[in-house]
């Protein structure tokens, strides 16, 4: 990470194609009770001042610092524009649980907060921005899934669920009219009496499944 600017802010991370040659960058600075970041949503529009607020009481499993809510500003702070409840959080807070992603591929970056992490993978907080109103809707269908990636290349969702070792379900979506739909799934489990990874491969067309596949592998 690199320093940017003589605000004190760092550079979290950019993503890039969006609007035309446009570039979405992230900023942040931490401090004890907050951490705020600027977000550029495109060319057009000044950036915004994003403040994560932090609860540094710990909880009863004693988590602490957690995001307890998003409030999202004009560029100076003195105009609020919208607060996002976080719903729940079982990790500490960290500034790089904060990032963004074009989740929808519509040219403007949404918003995600990472809640929880185990060996099977982390879950993620997603809001979604709505261009129109120019404000952010959060989504429990995205929210509920496990590392949560979009392929900018495919214009599809990735969801990666691991369940030991060698065994997992890897989940490929497609957002049609706001709604998650199902287009493939490739579950790997271990065969205990083989000694061999077996992956089963199903595709789906309107979520309905169509074909299924099962490939033995070398170990």
């Amino acid at each position: 990470m690199r320093m940017c600017s003589e605000a004190g802010y760092f550079t979290l991370f950019a993503l890039f194609a969006l609007v035309g040659s446009s570039v979405a960058q992230i900023t942040y600075r931490e401090e004890a009770s907050k951490c705020e970041y600027r977000l550029r949503i495109d060319s057009s529009r000044s950036d915004l001042l994003i403040t994560v607020l932090l609860d540094t009481v710990p909880d009863e499993a004693g988590i602490s610092p957690r995001a307890s809510s998003i409030q999202i500003a004009s560029p100076n702070g003195t105009q609020a524009l919208q607060t996002l409840t976080v719903p729940c959080m079982f990790v500490s807070f960290s500034p790089q649980q904060f990032q963004t992603q074009d989740f929808n591929f519509d040219g403007f970056p949404d918003l995600s907060l990472e809640y929880n992490s185990s060996s099977g993978g982390s879950d993620s907080h997603v809001w979604l921005y709505d261009p129109r109103r120019h404000r952010f809707k959060y989504s429990a269908e995205l929210s509920d899934l496990t590392d949560l990636f979009a392929d900018t290349s495919t214009h599809t969702l990735i969801s990666t669920y691991g369940s030991g070792a060698c065994c997992g379900t890897t989940s490929t979506y497609r957002l049609g009219h706001g709604k998650l739909i199902l287009l493939k799934e490739e579950i790997t489990t271990f065969d205990d009496n083989l000694q061999r990874r077996v992956v089963t491969t199903n595709v789906y067309r309107r979520n309905r499944l169509v074909s299924s596949v099962v490939d033995t592998l070398v170990p």
